[in-house]
C-alpha cells in the first residue's frame, strides 16, 4: 500500500486565474489599476476617525508566489491627516529616511508633488532573499496617502509595481 501511495506522488492544485482590475475607494478618493495575476486585499481601519482608516495591499497570485511567503507588494495606506500623530510623522520623514540609510527625493505621484524614500536592499528575515522597499508620500487635504513598493529580488515584479504606482489616481 505504501508503494502504491508513493507512486501516486503529490500534486498541488493549480491556482485560479486572477484577472487584473482597478481598485477604487470612493470614501478615500483614489483608484489604482493592477495587472493580470495580481489581487487587491483591503484591510479597513477600526473607524472613520482612526489614524489609519484603510490599507490596501496588492500582491501577485501565481504558482511561484504561492509557494513562498516572500512576495513583492504594492501597498496603499490612507492616513487621517487631521490626526496629530500622522501630521508629526509626516514632518519626521526626512529624519527617519536618513536614520534608516535611505535617500529622500521629490517626485510626482498622480501628477502632484510627493516625497520618495528609497531604502537600501534588505535581507528578508529567515531567507537568503533580498527586497527593496520604497515609500511615496502624497499629502492631499484630509488624507496622507502612503504608497509603498516591496520588490523581491529575482521575481520580475518591478514593471508591474511601477505600472501600479503610475496608475494611482486621486478621484476628487
Amino acid at each position: 500500500m505504501a508503494l502504491l501511495l508513493a507512486a501516486c506522488g503529490r500534486t498541488t492544485p493549480a491556482l485560479p486565474h486572477v484577472q487584473g482590475g482597478t481598485y477604487t475607494s470612493t470614501a478615500y478618493h483614489f483608484s489604482v489599476t493592477y495587472p493580470d495575476g495580481w489581487r487587491a486585499n483591503e484591510l479597513p481601519g477600526a473607524s472613520p476617525s482612526s489614524a489609519i482608516p484603510l490599507t490596501v495591499t496588492i500582491t501577485r497570485v501565481s504558482g511561484d508566489q504561492a509557494q513562498s511567503a516572500v512576495v513583492s507588494t504594492f501597498t496603499i495606506t490612507v492616513l487621517n491627516a487631521k490626526d496629530s500623530a500622522v501630521a508629526l510623522s509626516y514632518v519626521e520623514i526626512p529624519t527617519q529616511a536618513k536614520k534608516n540609510g535611505g535617500t529622500l527625493s521629490h517626485t510626482k505621484v498622480a501628477g502632484l508633488p510627493a516625497i520618495e524614500v528609497q531604502l537600501p536592499p534588505q535581507q528578508v528575515l529567515g531567507t537568503s532573499t533580498q527586497a527593496t522597499h520604497t515609500d511615496y508620500y502624497l499629502w492631499r487635504e484630509d488624507y496622507l496617502y502612503h504608497l509603498s513598493t516591496d520588490v523581491v529580488d529575482g521575481d520580475g515584479a518591478e514593471d508591474a509595481l511601477q505600472s501600479m504606482l503610475q496608475s494611482f489616481k486621486l478621484t476628487q
